[in-house]
């Protein structure tokens, strides 16, 4: 018996004794007399030309290859060899391998059986490579999932493998043993998926809700909010509360429920639970915590020349024994003074410290994130004069506004007075003004 998946490419061997070299082999598919291919020793070879083999078969030494298995090629295969003066026959069940998703706390059940007059041993692997005894002639498996059971379970017959059966217990991504790292500098992307099942299967399983809540650290205060959630029977898009300028995905039916932003903030700090819930009571939560990166100067990142400053790059608390902060703009001065890997000085600060200021967060060989300050650094007379040509443009710009005034003013008593001095008289007939 050979497992395969559609869309698979499996290779059936034909039946040859050790050592030994086959001169022909036919293959036929089910009672069909007719050969699907044929293969001899002289280099001869030839397959069937219809569907459903049309462009899917050939030969390697008389063994067949079978490319993108289709629904309509699984089945069974029966070889004629000619080998030595034998004719031996082979025949091969070509069978179709699902993968069964299932939610934590299913009832999995997995059976083999074997067509023979012994009861030989039968007993099964779990993905982490464990024995789990089942029954001695069905060879039975039962029992409550977790995620640790996802994976392939192989049927073993008399200390022999037999087959494989793939079983996936759904769950939110991966579990994660540390924090997510982002900075002030760079994007923000808080995972939380289901892959890779579809939307039908989440409606089948009766999908109620999803949602997200930020948690952020006690020392701020700050009570736990809910982002977004996503109501099944209303919409199939998430709906904001407060979202905090973070953005799911877009096609949430996908299993994709993974949260961004173009740049982190200082107060993105905190857990964020993603939660799933169902009809049936299940319930999947993943948390996920999240640190910020980021660069603090002192006294400002706005300089004048030979002036200290005092740079610290860090997450708010002190970095973990494996995480190390690198700087990467120290190679090109010599005025650094640096007191530790996380925070540097720089005594007197030149023209030249005037740039961008990168520091990298490893793990390891890792990169996890970076953040970027820019200092601006000038001559201390050209401070000066900066600021006194802004106050002079500023009292330009107010006596400007007082002459305007001025002039209004005076335009307007004018005009006031020329309505006094003037009258439209009754008599004598003809029209027009005259001066009283």
């Amino acid at each position: 018996v050979v497992y395969a998946r559609e869309g698979d490419t499996v290779v059936l061997q034909p039946g040859v004794e050790p050592g030994g070299k086959p001169k022909y082999v036919s293959w036929m598919f089910h009672s069909n007399p007719k050969a699907i291919a044929w293969w001899n020793h002289l280099g001869g070879q030839n397959f069937e030309p219809e569907q459903p083999w049309k462009d899917k078969l050939s030969l390697s030494d008389g063994a067949l290859i079978i490319n993108k298995i289709g629904q309509e090629n699984f089945g069974t295969f029966k070889c004629s060899v000619t080998s030595g003066g034998q004719n031996p026959e082979t025949t091969i069940s070509l069978r179709k391998l699902t993968t069964s998703s299932l939610l934590p706390g299913e009832l999995l059940t997995l059976t083999c059986k074997v067509e023979d007059q012994r009861t030989p041993e039968i007993h099964w692997l779990n993905p982490r490579g464990q024995k789990e005894t089942a029954g001695q002639t069905e060879g039975t498996v039962t029992r409550r999932v977790t995620v640790q059971d996802s994976g392939a379970w192989t049927c073993v017959v008399a200390q022999q493998k037999s087959a494989q059966i793939s079983v996936h217990v759904v769950d939110l991504g991966p579990v994660l043993s540390h924090p997510v790292y982002t900075s002030t500098s760079t994007p923000v992307s808080i995972p939380c998926s289901v892959p890779p099942v579809t939307w039908k299967w989440f409606q089948t399983k009766g999908l109620q809700e999803v949602s997200w809540e930020f948690v952020p650290p006690p020392s701020s205060g700050v009570p736990a909010q809910r982002l977004f959630f996503l109501l099944v029977e209303d919409s199939v898009h998430f709906t904001p509360d407060h979202h905090r300028d973070l953005r799911p995905v877009q096609n949430p039916v996908q299993g994709n429920f993974t949260l961004t932003r173009h740049q982190g903030r200082e107060e993105d700090r905190g857990d964020y639970r993603c939660t799933v819930k169902f009809k049936d009571g299940t319930v999947l939560t993943k948390t996920v915590h999240l640190e910020v990166l980021q660069i603090s100067a002192w006294p400002g990142t706005v300089l004048s020349v030979d002036q200290q400053v005092n740079l610290t790059c860090g997450v708010g608390h002190p970095l973990p024994s494996d995480l190390q902060v690198r700087w990467s703009a120290l190679k090109q001065t010599s005025s650094v003074r640096s007191l530790n890997s996380s925070h540097i000085s720089i005594p007197a600060v030149s023209q030249r410290d005037g740039r961008k200021w990168r520091c990298e967060l490893w793990r390891g060989q890792t990169h996890l994130t970076s953040a970027v300050v820019t200092l601006s650094v000038s001559e201390p007379g050209l401070q000066v004069n900066v600021l006194v040509y802004a106050c002079s443009a500023a009292a330009a710009l107010i006596f400007l506004i007082i002459v305007t005034l001025i002039f209004c003013r005076r335009r307007k008593h004018n005009t006031r007075h020329l309505r006094h001095q003037l009258c439209q008289c009754k008599q004598p007939k003809p029209k027009g003004f005259y001066r009283t």
